[in-house]
């Protein structure tokens, strides 16, 4: 991209709040607060690129995934999870 659109915007997403059913509710937080660091910080080196940390807001006040976004796997957004994703992402947008 960089190559064929020198001036385009690009934009990366932190890995996002689940809550896997088949493990205990938050078993991969600290991994998934690991990866969003390194993500992070690599793109404030990266010129034209914008990191957009989802991850907060898909937390509830116990810093647990909030479930009400979630399907019943807990592991894929329901239409409000998505809903909230859109507002965060949309700030980015022109």
């Amino acid at each position: 991209m960089r190559i064929r659109r020198p001036k385009a915007a690009s934009f990366s997403s932190a890995v996002r709040a689940f809550a896997n059913g088949s493990r205990s509710p938050w078993a991969e937080v600290e991994q998934v607060k690991a990866t969003n660091a390194l993500i992070e910080n690599y793109i404030k080196g990266q010129e034209g690129m914008k990191f957009i940390n989802v991850f907060p807001r898909m937390l509830g006040s116990d810093g647990l995934p909030r479930p009400e976004i979630f399907v019943a796997d807990r592991l894929h957004m329901n239409a409000e999870g998505y809903k909230l994703w859109t507002e965060i992402v949309g700030q980015y947008l022109p």
